[in-house]
């Protein structure tokens, strides 16, 4: 499995979880709703084609559109990529990721022959790969992880109990 991983520069989202962690021990519950969260949103960016930043992502080369069916980037045939997105909860944390071994190259790039030569001395990969981020935090997930983190401690959104 690749494994990307991303700071992501949410303080509030942050320290939130940092403090709910601290005081109540065992967040495991709240985490797996936040990774269902975060995969639904991974997987609509696919759609969109954008990033997490709103960013649209690159379009495929002339050379990329002759050899694959369809004209969307990051959407193959098998849709492997997209439907491979999974979250992996923990006590304080989640992780989202996905399986297929090209996924890092997708989401940073990679430059012609990056990964050197095949055994018929052709580049790997054969052109340029844009990067096309898929996987990280968008404002939106942001307020979302926050409305769930309340919904979780049955608090109203101003932090106080109904």
């Amino acid at each position: 499995m690749t494994h990307i991983t991303l700071e992501i520069d949410a303080q509030r989202t942050q320290a939130t979880l940092h403090g709910l962690s601290g005081r109540l021990g065992d967040l495991t519950p709240l985490m797996i709703d936040i990774g269902e969260l975060l995969v639904e949103s991974t997987k609509q960016r696919f759609q969109d084609g954008i990033s997490p930043a709103g960013i649209p992502w690159p379009e495929n080369s002339p050379l990329t559109l002759s050899r694959k069916k369809g004209t969307r980037p990051l959407i193959g045939e098998t849709h492997q990529l997209s439907n491979g997105i999974a979250s992996a909860p923990t006590a304080n944390s989640v992780t989202i990721s996905s399986g297929m071994i090209y996924a890092r190259t997708q989401q940073l790039g990679a430059l012609q022959g990056a990964f050197g030569r095949d055994t018929r001395n052709h580049p790997i990969p054969w052109g340029d790969i844009p990067a096309r981020p898929f996987i990280g935090l968008s404002d939106k997930d942001g307020e979302n992880i926050l409305d769930t983190v309340q919904e979780y401690l049955n608090l109203t959104p101003d932090g106080g109990t109904p």
